[in-house]
């Protein structure tokens, strides 16, 4: 294992130096998650409380922690979308692809609504009291489209975008109020230096749905998320799957800073730097497909210094997988990527 050297000690400002295409000293480690069980096999304990998540990413070499609050989304006592965002991913739960809890007009007025004001932060104020000096908080939600669909289920929901356009047009403002309503709490969060709004829109070959219908009802939202974070003077980062190419300037005028994950198969991560360079950081790009999961170390340490090299020392990225750390990730890769980082990603100057 490679040890930290007390100049590369956590420092917040080194992630906000790459994404604004500055010389940070090092290329810097960015994550928007980690599966409990990597993370465990990582500390040799359980993580039980939020001291164990922050001892986590501080011992892997983060300059951050992503936080996810607590937020219910139940009908008649059944969930139907995760409880938290961190939960959708811990048990890969899988929303019902043709019909899900609102078909109509009467399920939208039925509907149990999460409250605004009862959503639950005490997480982050724990995190907060347990930070090492020089690490921050990332408030991380998001998924506005991806609830409207897994509430409507998709099959619903797409021909809704044709035969009831007024209903798909109600579950947009109705979860881009409650959710424009997190964020602005969030960000008010002490340590809350950063927001990273998550919703997969594309797959590999390219978006889910025509981009007339996310530029009318979904970006005005995510604009919306932008102006507080530009308000405060801090990143606004973009979580989504797949090939977003056809809607990246619209990103960008939602006042995105930086764009997570670039994987391989859908987007060429240095033509995509040609594109916006100045305009938007890059996270990720290290491929979770192939490398990370069935490749090894030496494999994962060659493709880690391929991307410092090319486009880290420059400026604008940050190393990290092309969309999270499952539990399928074996250790010793995981490991192999955050030690390729400390060796050659020190940037001289």
């Amino acid at each position: 294992m490679v040890i930290r050297s007390k100049n590369l000690a956590p420092d917040f400002n080194r992630f906000l130096r790459a994404i604004k295409y500055q010389i940070p000293d090092r290329v810097p480690l960015a994550e928007v998650h980690v599966d409990k069980s990597v993370k465990e096999a990582y500390l040799g304990k359980k993580i039980l409380k939020p001291a164990d998540e922050v001892e986590f990413w501080y011992q892997a070499g983060y300059d951050y922690i992503p936080v996810v609050p607590e937020v219910e989304f139940k009908k008649e006592g059944k969930d139907v979308v995760a409880t938290t965002a961190q939960q959708k991913q811990e048990e890969k739960n899988w929303a019902d692809e043709k019909q899900g809890a609102i078909i109509d007009e009467e399920d939208f007025n039925n509907f149990e609504w999460p409250d605004a004001d009862k959503i639950d932060y005490a997480n982050f104020i724990e995190v907060s009291n347990s930070l090492p000096k020089g690490m921050k908080i990332i408030g991380r939600y998001g998924y506005i489209f991806t609830h409207v669909w897994e509430l409507m289920g998709f099959e619903h929901f797409a021909i809704s975008l044709s035969e009831n356009i007024e209903l798909v047009e109600k579950l947009f403002n109705k979860m881009g109020e409650i959710i424009y309503r997190i964020y602005k709490d969030m960000a008010e969060l002490k340590d809350v230096k950063g927001l990273w709004y998550n919703d997969d829109l594309a797959y590999t070959e390219g978006l889910l749905i025509n981009p007339k219908y996310y530029r009318e009802y979904l970006f005005p939202w995510i604009k919306k998320i932008g102006e507080i974070c530009k308000d405060k003077e801090m990143p606004f980062i973009m979580h989504s799957d797949g090939d977003i190419s056809l809607v990246l300037e619209d990103i960008i005028d939602c006042g995105v800073t930086a764009i997570h994950p670039i994987e391989p198969k859908a987007m060429d991560i240095l033509e995509l730097r040609d594109k916006v360079k100045g305009r938007l950081g890059l996270i990720g790009n290290i491929d979770l497909g192939e490398t990370l999961t069935r490749g090894t170390p030496e494999k994962v340490e060659k493709e880690v210094r391929e991307k410092i090299d090319k486009l880290g020392r420059a400026g604008g990225y940050c190393v990290g997988s092309s969309n999270s750390i499952p539990d399928y990730v074996p250790l010793k890769n995981y490991q192999s990527m955050l030690d390729a980082v400390m060796q050659y990603g020190v940037i001289d100057k």
